[in-house]
């Protein structure tokens, strides 16, 4: 059974849609009329489904799930069965409860406890029925450990090919799976770039309105011209390049590489490329203001910032 768990009236509206698509496979948690805290309805959910999908800001439920007391770690669903700090995993072998935090404005769905959980499937599963973009954590860590935002260390481009029979969730869902592979931290994504005549496809302008990126298209005879690492005589007989999606990633990040090579699903083929970046780096303090109360050394972030290189001496000098 899947938990749905509502802290306030927006999230009581999307955990009710979540509902009506699993009527048979889901339950509603929400404040009893007791004053009951969300901490205790937290304590609720956990304790009676394996799964539970959190209807509300991700540092809400990550303080919550900080914040649970001693006692309810030792209870089932707890801290100590999900494997965290001080637990080995549930008594099935698995990796504890799988949550998944869905913030109310419906911009992501978010894995909180990892692979092993099952978090990372059902994600993917909202994520496919809200039309969510879902940034999934490949080593996701397990509830209890601090979950924050990872600093972009550069923009990434997805190069997209496709058949004309791609169904509209298709595009979106394969780049999902693929920026699994470049993990967090390994930028976000800018733009989508296709051939020619492929980026007014529905599946494509689908996934570029989740993302909130641009689309570039190139011609055939531009893709000819890119080298890549997997090109297809199949693909060249039909549109007249031999790579569509690798090429397409390169051709729009100038000087740059393949974080991903070409992935492919029955109807679609998406490439990953990271575009060369001059500029310098920051040290930029993240401040109190998080989910969790970091220690000292992890409040500051290398940030790169665009532009002409800038030289720091020992004293903080620069010029």
């Amino acid at each position: 059974m899947i938990g749905l768990l509502a802290l306030d009236a927006a999230g009581r509206l999307l955990a009710g849609e979540l509902h009506a698509l699993w009527p048979d496979s889901s339950t509603v948690f929400r404040a009893a009329d007791d004053g009951e805290s969300p901490g205790e309805l937290l304590e609720r959910a956990l304790g009676n489904c394996r799964q539970l999908v959190c209807c509300a800001p991700v540092p809400s439920i990550v303080r919550l799930l900080l914040d649970r007391s001693p006692a309810g770690r030792e209870r089932p669903g707890g801290l100590d069965d999900a494997g965290g700090p001080g637990g080995a995993g549930g008594p099935d072998g698995s990796g504890g409860p799988g949550v998944v935090c869905v913030d109310p404005a419906r911009r992501f769905a978010v894995s909180l406890t990892g692979p092993g959980t099952g978090a990372d499937e059902l994600a993917d599963e909202v994520s496919a029925l809200l039309d969510t973009t879902c940034p999934v954590r490949p080593d996701g860590p397990a509830v209890g450990a601090p979950v924050v935002d990872t600093p972009v260390v550069g923009a990434l481009v997805v190069g997209v090919g496709l058949r004309e029979a791609a169904a509209l969730p298709d595009v979106a869902r394969l780049i999902r799976r693929a920026l699994r592979e470049a993990g967090p931290a390994g930028g976000s994504v800018v733009r989508l770039a296709t051939l020619t005549g492929k980026g007014d496809h529905p599946a494509v302008r689908h996934a570029a309105a989740l993302l909130g990126v641009p689309v570039d298209e190139h011609t055939a005879e531009e893709l000819s011209a890119v080298a890549v690492p997997n090109p297809s005589a199949t693909v060249g007989a039909a549109v007249g390049t031999l790579s569509v999606a690798e090429a397409a990633a390169l051709a729009s990040a100038p000087g740059g590489e393949l974080v991903i090579p070409k992935q492919k699903s029955a109807t679609v083929t998406v490439a990953v490329a990271r575009p060369a970046v001059t500029g310098r780096l920051a040290v930029v303090g993240l401040g109190d203001g998080l989910a969790y109360a970091p220690p000292p050394s992890d409040r500051y972030a290398l940030v790169r910032i665009p532009g002409p290189p800038l030289l720091v001496d020992a004293d903080g000098d620069h010029s």
